[in-house]
């Protein structure tokens, strides 16, 4: 027999037994699996040694609503857990003055905390909450000073005010600044 035969031959045969074996139909291979049997049911309380009888507890009937006790803040329980708290939001003030120079900033401030006192009575009812009078901050950013009032979180409320302050100051307009507010 020549050599190559004898080489090939065993992979031949390998061959063959799997091609052989892949031509089986597929009916042949299934199994025959025996039809599902419902489980007996089981008296568990054979098996259960656990008397839990000494463990019941009984329902106090006192006929009155019971109340917990607890450690929880009243301002917490009642929702108003942010009241007094200061935040510094995005919101406008109305800008009465800008200036190069530092004292006239510091005058025309000290003026419109005058004129506040004098015209307040006659604001909208209102419009300014803080009970030191009128908010006036003085804002420097190169190379001015700027004169700005009030703290609004709204832009309808800071437009009530420019209607007020522009008896005064006539070229007073709104400016986006960021305020702290008091919730």
């Amino acid at each position: 027999m020549p050599l190559f035969l004898r080489s090939t031959l065993p992979v031949a045969a390998v061959a063959l037994l799997l091609a052989g074996s892949a031509c089986v139909p597929s009916d042949a291979t299934r199994r025959e699996e025996p039809p599902e049997e419902q489980p007996e049911e089981v008296d568990l309380a054979q098996y259960e040694d656990f008397d839990p009888s000494p463990y019941r507890e009984e329902v106090p009937s006192t006929g009155e609503e019971e109340s917990a006790e607890h450690d929880v803040p009243e301002r917490l329980l009642s929702g108003t857990a942010a009241e007094g708290v200061e935040q510094t939001v995005q919101g406008f003030r109305v800008q009465v003055l800008s200036s190069k120079d530092q004292s006239a900033a510091e005058n025309a401030a000290t003026e419109a905390q005058q004129w506040w006192r004098e015209n307040a009575g006659s604001a909208p009812e209102g419009l300014f909450s803080d009970e030191d009078g009128l908010p006036v901050y003085t804002v420097y950013r190169q190379p001015y000073y700027r004169v700005r009032v009030g703290n609004f979180t709204d832009r309808a409320e800071a437009e009530r005010a420019l209607q007020f302050l522009q008896q005064r100051y006539g070229d007073a307009f709104i400016a986006r600044s960021e305020v702290t507010v008091t919730q």
